[in-house]
């Protein structure tokens, strides 16, 4: 054993298993081989564990405690030490053994270097770097900096003991290289996976969790987070990843970004933001207003979640169908969704939606509820609710629909409910459904034809139109025929020698001759209708 006083002294062990006491002072201490045990006590001490297994004490005072080869155990205690788990020079060391190192109070420097190493940094500011292999680091109390570096690595923000709370511990994590796992706690934590296959959580408080390259599985948790599963911003990184990411949102008001590669979101309670990034991604809005980007790629978005079983009516989205193919579905509530570039496949979903398929040849269903449809550029098929009407139990006469086709050869089905179809630029083909509808054919060539209930069809100027009837169909209202440019298209077995045509006050009437019944009032009309405004068609 060798005891020191309260001055500078110099400890030399050499071989064997020595037990040094420092005491009071600045000292030094060599402790060579063995296993042993060292107590550096009061004073700015430093302390080189040597070879073999050594357990080492820095004590009061600002210490510098370096274990060398082997499993050693390394103790800060009290104010800002700097603690390594080898020699402080890797590079020459082929020593893979892991060390327990603990930082104590103070602002902290630890590096674990080589081996499995477990690190409790302590309380204060601490610099932990687990080094090569898997290591365990804790930051404990404080704003700490952990980082992984090499090997598949564990990292946890705040403490041990889950009854004790680390709020002002701001921790920025950096899993490094290899497959870690990092944990932020309490606090207001910075999460950065690096390389490897990560799994992250944040904990509580306002984090944000980066998952860089390869596919991470990041989890938010509580506290308003920002979750992004490559770099945060693609735009001038010199580092192409398009691996897959998992991401969870979880509680309160979250922004995600996916990156590169097919993502799967999943953005939890609250009302959220997310971004799938570029590639092929799967974002679930959950509960609360979201908004849903998708970006480049062909996505699927989802207003509400991913099990059914739970409605979200309170959850008022809006999805971003961005560039690419992608499907959009607003669930509950009354959403808003834009399909942008691609030919995308938009459904309003439950309650009063607003659709837009922007860009491309799109695919729309309003659903249930009352909802506003524009195509917008595009060749476009659009049903005002679902495309077999034998399924639809909701809404009937209730709903409005207000489609327009816009550009583009549209063809639009109104369905069931009291429609209002445009079919704007282009040769349309509309389809009023049952119920009461208007369909306006706008500019182009279209083909109208109310189906059930008594409809308003209205013609184009100059155009060349088609008016569909039928008998037990409706009595229609006519408006803005041209005599010899327009037709009305006879269907159902209906032919011109069936019909009785009259001249009312204001316009012509359109009569089935055996049964009197009104197929259309014809008004506005630019001359005498005759046979050769009447076609034939088998429907």
């Amino acid at each position: 054993m060798l005891t020191g006083a309260d001055t500078n002294e110099l400890f030399v062990a050499f071989p064997g298993d020595d037990t040094v006491l420092g005491e009071g002072g600045a000292d030094i201490v060599f402790a060579d081989r063995g296993q042993d045990f060292i107590a550096a006590d009061r004073g700015d001490d430093i302390v080189y564990a040597g070879k073999e297994t050594d357990t080492a004490f820095g004590g009061k005072g600002r210490d510098r405690l370096f274990g060398d080869r082997n499993s050693d155990t390394l103790s800060g205690d009290l104010d800002p030490d700097t603690i390594v788990g080898d020699n402080g020079n890797s590079f020459n060391l082929t020593d893979n053994e892991g060390d327990l190192i603990f930082g104590g109070g103070g602002g902290d420097a630890i590096a674990g270097t080589q081996g499995n190493d477990t690190v409790y940094s302590g309380k204060g500011g601490d610099n932990t770097y687990g080094g090569i292999d898997g290591d365990l680091l804790w930051g404990d109390l404080g704003p700490d900096t952990l980082s992984g570096d090499l090997g598949d690595d564990s990292l946890f923000g705040g403490v041990l003991n889950s009854f004790v709370s680390d709020i002002e511990g701001r921790d920025l994590l950096f899993g490094g290289d290899g497959d870690d796992f990092a944990q932020g706690q309490d606090g207001d934590d910075t999460v950065v996976g690096g390389d490897g296959r990560d799994l992250m959580f944040a904990g509580k408080g306002a984090d944000g969790i980066f998952g860089e390259t390869s596919s991470d599985t990041l989890y938010g948790n509580r506290g308003a987070d920002t979750i992004v599963g490559d770099y945060g911003t693609a735009v001038g990184s010199n580092i192409a990843t398009n691996e897959s990411d998992l991401i969870f949102g979880n509680e309160d008001g979250d922004i995600i970004g996916g990156g590169s590669g097919n993502d799967s979101i999943y953005t939890g309670k609250a009302d959220d933001l997310a971004y799938g990034g570029k590639d092929n991604d799967l974002i679930f809005g959950e509960l609360g207003s979201d908004t849903l980007v998708g970006d480049d790629g062909d996505d699927t978005l989802y207003g509400g979640l991913a099990e059914s079983i739970t409605g979200d009516p309170n959850g008022r989205d809006l999805l971003f169908g961005g560039a690419g193919n992608d499907f959009l579905a607003g669930d509950d509530s009354s959403d808003s969704l834009s399909g942008g570039f691609g030919n995308d496949t938009v459904r309003g979903g439950s309650d009063d939606d607003l659709l837009h398929g922007d860009e491309g040849d799109d695919l729309m269903y309003g659903d249930d509820g009352s909802d506003i449809m524009c195509g917008d550029d595009g060749n476009d098929t659009i049903y005002g609710d679902r495309a077999d009407d034998t399924a639809v139990s909701v809404g009937s006469q209730g709903q409005q629909e207000c489609i327009s086709g816009d550009a583009g050869d549209d063809l639009i089905y109104g369905n069931e409910g009291q429609d209002t179809l445009n079919g704007d630029d282009g040769s349309d083909t509309l389809y009023g459904g049952k119920d009461n509808d208007i369909l306006n054919g706008g500019a182009g060539d279209d083909w109208l034809s109310g189906d059930g209930g008594e409809d308003t069809l209205i013609g184009g100027i100059n155009e060349s139109d088609r008016f569909v009837l039928s008998a037990n169909s409706g009595s229609d209202t006519v408006l803005n025929f041209e005599v010899g440019t327009d037709k009305f298209a006879l269907a159902g077995g209906l032919s011109f020698d069936r019909l009785r045509i009259n001249s009312s006050a204001n316009g012509t009437v359109l009569q089935v001759a055996e049964t009197g019944e009104v197929l259309a009032n014809v008004f506005g009309a630019n001359g005498a209708i005759t046979t050769l405004d009447f076609i034939t068609i088998s429907r």
